[in-house]
């Protein structure tokens, strides 16, 4: 009687380790079950649209003609007072941030600072300069060892 106890205990807890572990006759509730079956319809469809998105995805850019990495700063305000702006995809200390504001029958006004590491990006010090008045464009170009690259234009108000 008491082997017949033990027995029926004893396959009990077996039964419950294999169930447990994802240790049963069916490979599916394992995990190593590989579907060799055709693609449905909805997989068809699934990989051709992750196709299409790869396609449209922005190639990096190419290296500028002295081999640097090609940049687009960001201007975050511009106002008659100043500039500040951002570089992002390039992390460094040094390079120069510089803003040139133009208008059409004025000559240009530039100035520069430096740019510096922060967070994940490269920012560039605030620039300071004195505008008589609004509706210059204002562009800001970077430059240092290893990247170059100007902004978008933005105009002053």
């Amino acid at each position: 009687m008491v082997l017949l106890i033990g027995g029926g205990l004893a396959y009990n807890q077996f039964k419950d380790n294999r169930a447990t572990t994802g240790s049963t006759s069916s490979d599916t509730q394992s995990g190593n079950y590989i579907n060799l079956n055709p693609p449905t319809d909805q997989e068809k469809k699934d990989a051709e649209e992750n196709k299409k998105s790869l396609a449209e995805e922005p190639s990096p850019p190419s290296p500028t003609a002295n081999g640097k990495k090609q940049v687009t700063p960001e201007i975050s305000s511009a106002t008659r007072s100043e500039v500040r702006a951002f570089v992002s995809g390039i992390f460094e200390d040094g390079g120069t941030c510089t803003a040139t504001a133009t208008k059409a029958g004025e000559s240009s006004i530039t100035a520069a600072k430096k740019g510096f590491k922060n967070v994940s990006y490269t920012q560039c010090e605030p620039i300071i300069w004195s505008l008589p008045d609004s509706g210059w464009v204002v562009v800001v170009s970077y430059s240092s060892n290893t990247a170059e690259g100007q902004s978008e234009s933005q105009i002053v108000n």
